[in-house]
C-alpha cells in the first residue's frame, strides 16, 4: 500500500475521546463532491513514554495531517504448516496540525482586513523581525509558557536583550525567569494582573538594587507562621538600616500576646515623637543603668511625680536638691 499523507478537518465534538488517549474524528475532503470520515485516528507525539509526553487540546475545525500507517504485517500462507493468508493491518494517525492564514479587520483601516497567521501570538512571536524569536506554547483560553531568545548583536559582542521563560494565565497572572541584559532584565517577577508582585534583582540597574528583593501589593501584606519564628535580620557585613515606615495616616503596633518584647542596642535606643507614654497595667514600671546615670529632663515644662502611695527616694551617698525655691507641704 502506498503510504500518502492527507489533510483533514477536524469533526464538530471530534476532539471527545472516551478512551483518554488523544484520538479524533475527522474527515477528508479529497474533492468537492468526495470525503472521507475518519474515527478514532490515534495521535502520536514528539517525545514521551508511559504517562509521559506533551500533549493539547485540538479544537474542532482545525486542520491535521493524517496517514495510514502498518501496525501489523500479514502472513504469506505457508503449504506445510497449513493456515491462510492474513492481510497487513493499517491504522489512522494524525501526526500534527496545519496553522492556518485568516483574515482579520485592519485596526489602521476597518474598511479593510489583512491576513493573519494562526500561530499562538504570531505577531509577538515575529515582533521587530520576519524571524521567529521565541517558543509560545498556548492553550485553547489562553494560558502561555512563553520562552523567549531575542539576540540583539553590536560590534564584535553578541547581546542577548530578551531571555527569559515566561508562564502566564489568560488572565496576566504570571511568573518569569529573566536572564536578558539591561533595566527591567535579570531578575524573577511573580506578578498578578493588579500590580501586586515579588521581584528578585540580580542586576543594579533595577530598583531597589543589586541581590535585592521587592515585595509589593495594593492590599495587606500578611505575614505568619503557626508554629515557627519569623527572623528579619541584617548581617554583620552589612552597612544598611532595617526601617519600619507608616507614611499613611494609621499606626504602628508591636504586640507580644503571651510573652515579652525587648529592645536592645549595642549604642543607644531613641524615642522621638511628641507625646510618650508608658503605662503598666497590672505590673511596675523599672528604670535601670547598670553602670551609667539616668537623667530626667523637661526643656520647656514640669516633671511631676505622683504617687497614691508613697514615694521613695534612696541614695547610697550624696543627694543635692537645687531651686530657686523649695516647698515641702504636708498633705
Amino acid at each position: 500500500m502506498e503510504n500518502k499523507i492527507y489533510i483533514a478537518r477536524v469533526d464538530d465534538n471530534g476532539n471527545r475521546d472516551s478512551s483518554h488517549s488523544g484520538k479524533l474524528n475527522v474527515t477528508i475532503l479529497h474533492s468537492t463532491t468526495h470525503s472521507e470520515t475518519l474515527e478514532k485516528v490515534r495521535c502520536i507525539m514528539p517525545f514521551g513514554g508511559k504517562n509521559s509526553g506533551i500533549f493539547g487540546n485540538i479544537t474542532p475545525g482545525s486542520h491535521v495531517l493524517v496517514t495510514q500507517v502498518c501496525v501489523r504485517e500479514g502472513n504469506t500462507p505457508n503449504p506445510e504448516y497449513g493456515g491462510g493468508a492474513t492481510d497487513d493491518v493499517y491504522e489512522w494517525f494524525w501526526l500534527g496540525v496545519v496553522p492556518e492564514t485568516i483574515g482579520i479587520q485592519d485596526p489602521l483601516d476597518p474598511t479593510k482586513s489583512r491576513l493573519s497567521s494562526s500561530l499562538p501570538d504570531a505577531e509577538d512571536m515575529y515582533h521587530t523581525t520576519n524571524i521567529p524569536n521565541k517558543t509560545i506554547v498556548k492553550s485553547t483560553i489562553g494560558h502561555k509558557l512563553i520562552l523567549a531568545d531575542k539576540v540583539i548583536q553590536g560590534g564584535n559582542k553578541i547581546w542577548t536583550q530578551e531571555d527569559y521563560a515566561q508562564l502566564r494565565t489568560n488572565t496576566n497572572k504570571q511568573i518569569k525567569l529573566d536572564a536578558g541584559i539591561g533595566p527591567g532584565h535579570d531578575r524573577i517577577v511573580i506578578a498578578d494582573e493588579h500590580g501586586n508582585q515579588i521581584i528578585i534583582n540580580s542586576t543594579p540597574e533595577n530598583k531597589p538594587g543589586k541581590n535585592s528583593i521587592k515585595l509589593e501589593c495594593l492590599g495587606n501584606f500578611h505575614a505568619l507562621t503557626h508554629t515557627g519564628e519569623i527572623d528579619i535580620t541584617a548581617g554583620k557585613d552589612s552597612t544598611s538600616n532595617i526601617s519600619v515606615t507608616n507614611r499613611g495616616k494609621g499606626n504602628i503596633h508591636i504586640q507580644s500576646t503571651h510573652g515579652d518584647v525587648t529592645v536592645k542596642a549595642e549604642k543607644e535606643i531613641s524615642l522621638e515623637c511628641k507625646d510618650v507614654r508608658v503605662v503598666a497595667k497590672t505590673g511596675d514600671i523599672s528604670v535601670t543603668a547598670t553602670e551609667g546615670d539616668i537623667s530626667v529632663k523637661a526643656d520647656d515644662g514640669n516633671i511631676s511625680v505622683d504617687a497614691k502611695k508613697n514615694v521613695d527616694i534612696t541614695a547610697g551617698d550624696n543627694m543635692t536638691l537645687t531651686a530657686s525655691r523649695i516647698d515641702m507641704v504636708k498633705g
